[in-house]
């Protein structure tokens, strides 16, 4: 089953909308023409009318939606604002018939032909596809997308690219190509889901799901014909939309002929009879029903129904649809069984002028989008994966360039570890041995050349006696000393105790007591076992430092080694021992 467009309206109706048409045409090329506008609506923005419009098609009120589309372009007109034409133009297109939407779609691109605008001329283009196609032109159809996906490109229009490849899906679903139909119709389903949040609201979201059953259906794909089937039927319940509803049902109807299930399918269709006031819908009842009672050996019925089919493509001899060369198709076979040989000839000659104008259209329609379409999609496509490819080989040799650099960098920084280490443990047993009596603290008293000057002998030697007992019972470990208040405690001043202690310990205050805390802390690692279970942290604080970095950057400076190091090798000597 094909799901064919609309056929054309009666030639009077043409007719009289052309009239209408062309006299607003004639208007607006009167420049000092001034169009009428009820006073109430006068002071309206173009948003408000556009909004009021679309209130009206929510409501199913086609008049007053024309109506603010006509006032939507007066408005445009009278201040000659040619974009504005062009979207009141486009709202009429919407209220149109095909032939009618023709007419507009070429005034919207010979108003905005020289622009350079993200909807126009580009829009025309599209609409003119669409209207061809439902008309049956199918070459002028192709012709128009293709012009309007150049434009569309041009303007990285996404929204038109969307509805042109779904255009060119249903010429491809036409001519039977369904595998690529397929591939139209679930990119555009894919990029409305993607860009509109209530896609299922949407009139053509039915459609995709309607053409994508139809391609299934025709692949004889039957389980996935269904699948689409019922969520277009459910969604149609959930909108109360009934047309489309009937429309799915007998779709489901045509699925059930193909799985053999004939009554099942009778019924659907039956149930899906409302809408067959589209001619289209019509056909497909009528030539399944046909093709049911055949299955069924009811040739009274089969019959009854493939002539009602049949009249609607005697009415319309240039509407060619594949489901007529079936048709065409069963009435030779009928009439040669009945011998009913002038009968017969009539069908044989329908069924070969089907044949030819199938056959035309497919020929043209095919190497039209060959060359036209696909060749330059694929051409794109080849150019792309060429570029892809380019770029993985870049970024493979960039990988490879980073990870050699990166195994560079980490060999530099295990031999530097490693070197590290080595040094580490150098300077540790350095140490060890050259400070085996630690102890004996070296700089309890060094007796300088020169005798200090301005403090008597007898200060220097109380003051000297009193930092012995100082440094016997480990006083240099709390940390709030300072040079001020231990002078206090010795019953001296500042100046004296730091001349003294530069002059006899040969170093600063500060630098005094740093060493007396690193010598204390390494004599307790030594024979301490339980205080090198502690933290860095606890450690320092343990031997009066204020924070771990000072005692790490101090023990650092006095041994070459870091406390954590010292620890690790102590540790390693008592296991040895």
């Amino acid at each position: 089953m094909t799901f064919k467009p609309q056929f054309r309206n009666s030639l009077l109706n043409f007719c009289s909308i052309l009239i209408v048409v062309l006299f607003n045409l004639k208007g607006y090329s009167q420049a000092q023409k001034t169009y009428a506008i009820p006073d109430s609506l006068k002071d309206k923005t173009y948003k408000e009318l556009y909004k009021q419009n679309n209130i009206s098609a929510e409501k199913g009120d086609s008049i007053r939606r024309l109506f603010y589309a006509k006032m939507y372009l007066h408005k445009a007109k009278n201040e000659n604002d040619t974009i504005r034409i062009a979207h009141g133009f486009s709202q009429h297109v919407q209220l149109s018939n095909h032939k009618t939407s023709i007419i507009y779609a070429d005034s919207i691109i010979t108003l905005t032909n020289s622009l350079n605008n993200y909807y126009y001329p580009g829009y025309g283009y599209m609409v003119k596809g669409i209207s061809y196609y439902n008309l049956s032109y199918y070459n002028k159809a192709l012709e128009n997308y293709l012009i309007a996906q150049d434009y569309a490109i041009n303007n990285n229009n996404g929204e038109h690219l969307s509805y042109i490849t779904e255009g060119i899906g249903d010429i491809k679903l036409f001519w039977g190509n369904y595998n690529e139909a397929l591939l139209h119709f679930k990119s555009q389903l894919n990029y409305l889901i993607k860009n509109d949040n209530t896609y299922t609201n949407r009139q053509n979201y039915n459609t995709l799901i309607h053409k994508l059953a139809n391609c299934h259906i025709q692949l004889k794909q039957l389980d996935s014909a269904l699948f689409y089937t019922k969520k277009g039927y459910e969604n149609s319940t959930l909108n109360k939309n009934d047309l489309w509803k009937y429309s799915f049902a007998k779709q489901a109807g045509y699925i059930a002929y193909y799985n053999n299930n004939f009554k099942n399918a009778l019924d659907s269709i039956n149930k899906g009879k409302v809408s067959d006031e589209r001619a289209n819908e019509f056909i497909n009842t009528a030539y399944y029903k046909g093709k049911i009672y055949n299955k069924l050996k009811d040739s009274t019925k089969a019959l009854y129904y493939f002539k009602k089919a049949d009249s609607i493509y005697s009415a319309h001899p240039e509407e060619i649809i594949p489901e007529v060369r079936d048709v065409q198709e069963y009435f030779v076979k009928y009439y040669a069984k009945q011998k009913e040989v002038d009968s017969q000839l009539v069908y044989v000659e329908r069924l070969l002028h089907v044949d030819s104008i199938v056959d035309s259209y497919k020929k043209e329609l095919n190497e039209t989008i060959i060359k036209e379409y696909d060749r330059p999609k694929l051409l794109a496509e080849k150019q792309n994966i060429i570029n892809s490819l380019e770029r993985k080989k870049t970024r493979l040799r960039l990988y490879i360039i980073s990870l050699i650099t990166g195994l560079f960098v980490l060999l530099g920084f295990t031999i530097r570890f490693y070197y590290k280490k080595n040094l580490y443990k150098k300077r540790f047993r350095n140490f060890i041995s050259t400070n085996s009596e630690i102890e004996k603290k070296e700089d309890l008293i060094i007796t300088p050349k020169n005798p200090l000057q301005g403090v008597s002998q007898d200060v220097i030697e109380a003051i000297l006696k009193q930092l012995e007992v100082f440094e016997n019972e480990n006083n240099y470990l709390d940390n709030s000393i300072t040079l001020g208040n231990l002078a206090k405690a010795l019953n001296t001043n500042s100046s004296y105790l730091s001349k003294i202690i530069n002059h006899y310990k040969q170093k600063n205050f500060n630098a005094y007591l740093t060493d007396l805390r690193i010598d204390y802390c390494i004599a307790t690692l030594k024979t301490n076992k339980t205080i090198r279970s502690y933290t860095i942290k606890a450690i320092a604080e343990q031997v009066g430092f204020k924070n771990s970095e000072s005692f790490s950057k101090a023990f650092y400076k006095k041994t070459g080694i870091y406390p954590s190091f010292f620890i690790k090798q102590i540790d390693k000597q008592d296991k040895s021992e």
